[in-house]
């Protein structure tokens, strides 16, 4: 089963021997020599980090960091999935659960942490929503 956003099977074979010691390593350098190199990642995304779909509120997530830190357990990285967002649309937060969010960030930036914000490349369809209208 496959599935393509264009309908069309768009794709590279790459076969590589084995000869004179050029196996999966020269077939790594001809993928990048068509598609580019990519930059070494941000520090920070090295680290440990925490995503778990769940409700969540911002003294929930303020909680969340004081027992990571109580418990000394090395979190870098909190991420949030799509409950932060307004009856589930991207771009806006929900200010009913998330109106003192400037605690949680004035807490993750002390304790040297990041956050995430996950958007999906999908959109909620909604004749509400800004991000659907403009896109329809």
């Amino acid at each position: 089963m496959w599935s393509s956003e264009s309908g069309l099977m768009e794709f590279f074979i790459f076969g590589v021997a084995n000869k004179n010691n050029r196996g999966p390593k020269d077939l790594s350098m001809k993928l990048a020599t068509l598609t580019g190199y990519l930059p070494m990642q941000p520090y920070h995304s090295f680290g440990f980090h925490y995503s778990k779909w769940e409700s969540i509120d911002t003294d929930y997530l303020i909680s969340l960091v004081d027992e990571f830190n109580k418990m000394e357990m090395p979190v870098d990285n909190i991420w949030l999935d799509i409950e932060y967002a307004r009856e589930k649309r991207y771009f806006k937060f929900d200010d009913e659960r998330f109106g003192g969010f400037h605690k949680f960030l004035t807490k993750i930036e002390k304790h040297k942490k990041r956050v995430t914000i996950i958007t999906d490349p999908h959109i909620k369809v909604d004749e509400k929503f800004f991000v659907y209208n403009h896109g329809k």
